[in-house]
């Protein structure tokens, strides 16, 4: 994980003002993706800490989780990268699929929230 960033787990329940969207995502720094034959990312995370570790030995979970993304979240996935905002996805996303994509801002939420919750990307925290 990127240690400079504050990290917010939008899976969790919070005291902060819900619907807050001036946040840069970020990847985790421990990911790998490639691009399978049909334009489709996967997404690999590593499971090394010492709760994971345990599983892995006890209940034969693996060392390394996997996304296969498609559609929309396909498209997103690159343009989570630290440097674009919520609104500027968002707006990306609007282009791209118009009305396909709607309720926009409801789904957008959801997917970063599931995001943030398997550990693929940061929220950081807002000020």
């Amino acid at each position: 994980m990127i240690p400079a960033a504050k990290e917010y787990n939008m899976g969790r329940k919070s005291k902060k003002k819900s619907g807050n969207t001036n946040y840069v995502p970020k990847r985790a720094s421990d990911l790998y993706c490639e691009t399978d034959v049909y334009g489709n990312t996967n997404v690999f995370i590593n499971k090394n800490e010492p709760f994971n570790f345990a599983a892995q030995q006890l209940l034969k979970k693996p060392e390394v989780s996997s996304i296969h993304l498609e559609g929309i979240g396909n498209f997103i996935w690159p343009l989570i990268d630290g440097k674009n905002s919520y609104q500027d996805i968002k707006a990306a996303i609007k282009e791209k699929f118009g009305d396909d994509a709607e309720p926009l801002d409801e789904r957008l939420t959801k997917y970063f929230k599931a995001m943030a919750k398997y550990g693929f990307i940061i929220i950081p925290e807002s000020k």
